[in-house]
């Protein structure tokens, strides 16, 4: 889980810090490849079922302050690059369980080939050091420990073999203490400041959709909204536009907010209506209709386009 950084007083070091952020080094960077193929054919779900093994599942769930879910890491031929499984409030549901209540119940299934259900999650939060690339051209990687160098998930989470996690995907809390995720006022200085470089790799016959960018953070956030479209159903739950209010007005663009099938949020979003005020939380990732949209034979730099995966919805 990735937090803002408070201020740092010293000029010198101040200085480094902006010059690093607004021209990454190398060992920063993240490159991602995927079929393009892959991307078309999910571009626009909420949830995908694909079949994988999962492999040192998390000996325990993360605290509250770190997240409160369960590191799943998933072995595919479905996507072919590490992929990290994330089962929400993981140390907290059913009320009472201990922190490795799910790491025990699913320990029996590592190894074995399950069929996995939740929301593909592309986003360059935990690129390989030295900017090496996640390519599904190349052979899968042996897993380490439970949080392998993945950009690709499967976050959240919402079903492994027979095991449904659908009541646990909702905002995150404890013993009703809330998870503190990141504000909405700060999108437009965090994420709306960031760029992402694109383009189509051809190679051995396939074609690649390539993603480039710094490696980013930024999971969870809280949004204060008007709803600016009325939900449309996809495979997997509903899409709707909303624009986040901010301290000066609303966000120079619409944000595209997505609620999963089963879940309590997506139970309450066809009663939402145009401009009604809403407080959404979730996660967000990288629009792959849009990259796959945008993508040409050369380099591209675009905005990053991202969506914001709805967890739980308050009037």
């Amino acid at each position: 889980m990735t937090s803002l950084v408070p201020g740092i007083g010293l000029v010198g070091t101040a200085f480094t810090c902006i010059f690093f952020l607004i021209f990454p080094s190398h060992s920063l960077a993240a490159e991602l490849w995927l079929r393009e193929s892959l991307v078309k054919k999910h571009a626009r779900d909420i949830l995908v079922t694909i079949h994988a093994v999962p492999d040192h599942i998390g000996k325990r769930a993360h605290p509250l302050k770190e997240g409160c879910d369960l590191d799943v890491p998933l072995r595919s031929e479905d996507i072919i690059v590490p992929i990290l499984g994330k089962i929400k409030n993981a140390c907290s549901y059913p009320e009472g369980i201990t922190s490795t209540y799910w790491s025990n119940r699913l320990k029996s299934l590592e190894g074995h080939s399950v069929e996995v259900e939740g929301v593909l999650r592309v986003w360059l939060g935990h690129p390989p050091k030295g900017g090496k690339i996640q390519c599904e051209c190349d052979g899968l990687p042996l897993y380490a420990n439970s949080n392998p160098d993945h950009m690709v998930e499967i976050h959240p989470l919402t079903r492994l073999g027979s095991v449904s996690f659908l009541s646990m995907t909702r905002e995150i809390q404890k013993g009703g203490d809330p998870y503190v995720s990141y504000l909405g006022g700060k999108i437009s200085s965090t994420l709306n400041k960031r760029r992402i470089t694109i383009r189509r790799v051809q190679k051995a016959g396939e074609t690649y959709l390539a993603i480039k960018g710094p490696r980013t953070g930024y999971d969870h956030w809280t949004v204060l909204a008007v709803v600016m479209s009325i939900a449309e159903e996809r495979r997997g739950g509903h899409a709707f536009d909303v624009g986040v209010i901010q301290r000066k007005g609303f966000m120079e663009r619409n944000l595209l907010a997505l609620t999963i099938k089963g879940t309590p949020a997506d139970a309450g979003v066809e009663t939402l209506q145009v401009n009604d005020e809403v407080v959404l939380f979730g996660i967000v990732r990288l629009d792959l209709a849009l990259i796959e949209k945008k993508a040409r034979q050369a380099w591209r730099t675009i905005p990053m386009p991202y969506e914001l995966i709805v967890l739980d919805i308050m009037r």
